[in-house]
């Protein structure tokens, strides 16, 4: 997860979702997200489509929910296709800029669909945090019900806008009003 199945299930189901939520703390601040990265630890060569969401959330953890329920109030911030051909950091700069407040936590929902039947794995890396992970995945459409909460939480990387602050110049305050009274 979240760009295909990994060894535990089986290799044909081509329909993943994935949700994960990363602590404010963890993030470290706030700003305007621009990119996300996952690491793909196995490279494939079929084309995917991915929808990518992002929304703040109040929640530290998951309690089993449905795809449809979290991304109800989500935006989405990209959705395009892609081959997850390379064993490196894979990223994906948003077709919607998302900005993040730095206080809540936040929310990243994955749908990914192939038209591949096998060999779909991609085994992103991970790291185990109880319970802030949800993962669905079906071999016949979108997964429906709820999902299985655990600790694989997909490893991330997010990128915000760098921006400079605009500097003012009144230093020639004198031309740029002028007026004379007779």
């Amino acid at each position: 997860y979240p760009f295909g199945i990994d060894g535990r299930f089986p290799s044909t189901a081509n329909y993943v979702r994935s949700a994960s939520i990363y602590t404010a703390a963890e993030i470290g601040g706030g700003g305007i997200v621009s990119k996300l990265e996952w690491y793909v630890g196995t490279s494939r060569t079929d084309t995917r489509t991915i929808d990518i969401y992002l929304k703040h959330t109040s929640l530290s953890t998951f309690s089993a929910a449905t795809v449809d329920d979290l991304i109800a109030d989500a935006t989405l911030v990209y959705s395009n296709a892609f081959v997850p051909n390379q064993t490196a950091w894979y990223g994906f700069d948003l077709q919607n800029d998302f900005a993040y407040d730095g206080t809540s936590n936040l929310m990243v929902i994955v749908l990914v669909n192939s038209g591949q039947t096998s060999n779909l794995t991609s085994a992103c890396h991970y790291s185990n945090n109880a319970a802030m992970h949800q993962q669905w995945h079906d071999n016949d459409g979108a997964p429906f019900g709820n999902g299985t909460v655990n600790g694989n939480r997909p490893n991330i990387r997010i990128t915000f806008n760098s921006f400079s602050v605009p500097v003012a110049n009144f230093a020639v305050m004198s031309n740029i009003f002028r007026e004379d009274f007779e």
